[in-house]
């Protein structure tokens, strides 16, 4: 996203430097200032999403290139947080030494 992305309905500017965090404050609090109920409080993730999908259709080849790259390394930190997940858990288990202490170690916490 370059530039911002004004919602009308939401009366909300988007700025493409902190667009995410925006957005994550607008889904997680500010639904609460606006009155919106908690089970419509995605809407403006929703908007946002189908307002930048016109722009990218719509868009200049540097726009839709932009718009992937910022997608790609969005993926790529969530690829890294799952591995670092999965490297912890491997850890956990190795310094169990293995099934049986895993095993016991289930029991114990049920």
């Amino acid at each position: 996203m370059t530039g911002s992305i004004y919602l009308q309905e939401f009366d909300k500017e988007f700025k493409s430097e902190d667009a995410l965090y925006q957005l994550e404050y607008e889904v997680e609090k500010a639904y609460v200032d606006r009155n919106i109920e908690e089970g419509e409080r995605k809407k403006i993730f929703k908007a946002l999403i189908n307002e930048v999908s016109d722009q990218a259709i719509q868009g200049s080849l540097s726009f839709k290139n932009e718009l992937k790259n910022l997608i790609l390394k969005e993926l790529d930190k969530k690829i890294f947080s799952y591995i670092s997940r999965i490297q912890r858990f491997k850890k956990l288990f190795l310094s169990l030494n293995g099934m049986e202490k895993l095993t016991n170690h289930i029991k114990m916490i049920i």
